[in-house]
């Protein structure tokens, strides 16, 4: 094999990684944007929550369907946007802190952000009590 065919050789390598990189590159950019617009929906989501509650409140109306399919539509939403990060991080390389959600890289043994174990099992915090109803004072008619 002559000079010029190891060059030629190196070269098409060289092409080659830089192809598959660049294809590399261009899924996880994807990814990314598929990511952007699902919390764009999500943030849509939440609004239409907050309006349907305020509209019950102020108005008294009873909204508790269109409410629980926004709550239903928001899970769906969590586990789409779950699912493509846990996917970005696979592409990346990089894995995700069990307790505070941060990307760190895939040879890190504590997070960078919260300092957590990262073979630690995710922190779950006990979901907050419903506050309870005050009872309202009856009011006497004046006499």
């Amino acid at each position: 094999m002559g000079f010029m065919d190891k060059v030629l050789d190196t070269a098409r390598s060289a092409a080659n990684a830089a192809s598959e990189k660049a294809g590399e590159v261009y899924e996880i950019g994807k990814l990314k944007l598929q990511l952007s617009g699902l919390n764009s929906d999500l943030e849509k989501a939440y609004a239409q929550l907050g309006r349907l509650e305020y509209d019950a409140k102020k108005n008294g109306n009873d909204n508790s369907l269109l409410i629980d399919a926004c709550i239903t539509e928001l899970d769906s939403l969590h586990e789409d946007i779950d699912s493509l990060i846990a996917e970005i991080s696979a592409a990346t390389g990089e894995k995700t802190c069990p307790h505070c959600g941060e990307s760190v890289a895939a040879e890190a043994i504590y997070c960078s952000k919260c300092g957590a174990k990262m073979d630690a099992e995710p922190v779950t915090e006990p979901a907050p009590a419903a506050p309870a109803q005050e009872a309202l004072p009856e009011s006497k008619p004046e006499e």
